[in-house]
């Protein structure tokens, strides 16, 4: 695992996982971010900037990409830490209903025995 993957599944407090599933939840996540990141991204650019790197993007560089968004969004740190931090809430909120339903369904085998 990546030191970048291994940093999400702490951040995100995941570690508690079998370890075979955490790297492809780790790639997950850091996809979903991507994702997340860009859309704010694009919110931020004039028009001109987003289809510039709506061409970076199509041209398939990665770092090309990365580089553009260093640039052009300032803030662009902010918006990872802020979808983490927003990712890390749905994951504690589908964890918890998880929790839940596991042990409803414990509760109503119990009664049928």
């Amino acid at each position: 695992m990546t030191e970048y993957h291994t940093n999400l599944i702490n951040i995100l407090e995941l570690g508690d996982l079998p370890e075979e599933g955490q790297e492809q939840l780790a790639t997950e996540v850091e996809q979903i971010l991507e994702v997340r990141v860009l859309n704010r991204a694009y919110d931020d650019l004039p028009p001109e900037k987003s289809e510039l790197l709506d061409s970076y993007i199509q041209e398939g560089d990665p770092e090309q990409v990365m580089t553009f968004l260093q640039d052009e969004v300032p803030h662009l740190t902010q918006l990872f830490e802020e979808e983490i931090m927003k990712l890390k809430e749905e994951l504690a909120e589908q964890k918890q209903t998880m929790v839940e339903n596991i042990q409803k369904g414990l509760e109503d085998l119990e009664k049928e025995a």
